[in-house]
């Protein structure tokens, strides 16, 4: 059970740094860069959350 526990844990830190990876990339883009891929500034949470929950998933 303990290790269940521990393998969750570790899932959920995995996702989460996907998520901050995500975010910091997306961050780094300038406007422009954003724009040509279709991305607002606004969006870039929600598409970290998106890419790191499905990640998650995968695993």
């Amino acid at each position: 059970m303990a290790s269940r526990a521990i393998q969750r844990l570790i899932v959920k830190h995995h996702a989460y740094r996907r998520y901050r990876r995500t975010l910091n990339e997306l961050e780094a883009c300038s406007t422009r860069d954003l724009k040509d891929l279709g991305i607002y500034r606004s969006d870039i949470r929600r598409l970290a959350r998106e890419a790191a929950s499905a990640n998650a998933r995968d695993a």
